[in-house]
């Protein structure tokens, strides 16, 4: 699960091998926002 491995969502190869591509698309949008959060705490340095 992406929980267990947040980065999974980075990988399109590993994304093609989904079980379920309805929750795989779900969780690649919340992964999408994760990342981007990062980058902003990453950018401002907070």
């Amino acid at each position: 699960s992406l929980k267990s491995s947040p980065h999974s969502a980075r990988n399109p190869a590993q994304t093609q091998h989904s079980k379920s591509t309805g929750k795989l698309l779900k969780s690649i949008d919340l992964d999408h926002n994760a990342i981007e959060n990062q980058l902003c705490h990453f950018v401002t340095g907070t």
